[in-house]
């Protein structure tokens, strides 16, 4: 299978592939879903509640280890005012929080 880029949230060592955990509702870039502004989070933060802490073998789980970081946001938009929460793909939906975003 070849690779492919998606949007994902790290959470207990594992990251989660939220376009395939939304059957598709959250898009496969970052760009697509920093557009989708509070909703996009909203939708996000659902999944991932629902998914809950133990992820480690769930459906569209995957090891750390197991999988190459693409850049947060491949292509800058100096006009989107989300695109520099994004330094640090690890801190998912917790680190907007602690940067002052409203989440959810």
């Amino acid at each position: 299978m070849a690779p492919r880029s998606t949007i994902g949230a790290f959470v207990e060592e594992h990251y989660v592939d939220l376009h395939a955990l939304s059957d598709g509702a959250l898009p496969d870039n970052m760009l697509a879903f920093l557009d989708m502004g509070e909703a996009g989070f909203a939708k996000a933060k659902a999944l991932l509640d629902e998914l809950g802490e133990d992820v480690a073998g769930k459906s569209h789980v995957y090891a750390a280890d197991s999988i190459e970081l693409d850049a947060p946001v491949p292509s800058s938009r100096q006009d989107h005012p989300h695109s520099l929460q994004f330094r640090q793909p690890s801190r998912g939906i917790d680190g907007l929080a602690a940067a002052g975003m409203a989440v959810p």
